[in-house]
C-alpha cells in the first residue's frame, strides 16, 4: 500500500472511531452490531475536512446524514456538537486553521 493510501486508511480509521463514538442511531451498544454501520459516511466526512469546510458545513452534512438519510428525528449528541469534534480533531491532526464558521 502506498504511503498516501496508508495515510488515508489511517484517517478513515480515526473518523470511524469518532462516528462510532457519536453513534447517532444508538446501535453500537450491542455487541452484535457491526462497527462498519457508518462506513458510507466516513469518506464524505474526510473530504469535507480536507477541503477546509466550516463547522457549519460539516453540521449540515451530519444533519442530512442523520435526519434525512438515516431518518432519525433526533440524536443523543446533536450534529453540531459532533461537527465541532470532527473539526477540532482535523485541526489538531492537520495543524491547519479552520475556515470561519
Amino acid at each position: 500500500m502506498s504511503r498516501d493510501r496508508a495515510e488515508i486508511a489511517a484517517l478513515v480509521d480515526v473518523i470511524r472511531d469518532l462516528w462510532c463514538d457519536w453513534d447517532p442511531i444508538g446501535c453500537l451498544g450491542s455487541a452484535d452490531w457491526p462497527r462498519d454501520e457508518y462506513d458510507s459516511y466516513l469518506e464524505p466526512s474526510l473530504s469535507l475536512l480536507q477541503r477546509g469546510a466550516s463547522t457549519r458545513e460539516v453540521t449540515e452534512y451530519l444533519e442530512w446524514a442523520a435526519y434525512r438519510n438515516m431518518g432519525l428525528s433526533m440524536t443523543k449528541v446533536p450534529p453540531a456538537t459532533f461537527a465541532g469534534q470532527l473539526v477540532a480533531w482535523w485541526e489538531a491532526h492537520s495543524g491547519g486553521a479552520q475556515r470561519a464558521n
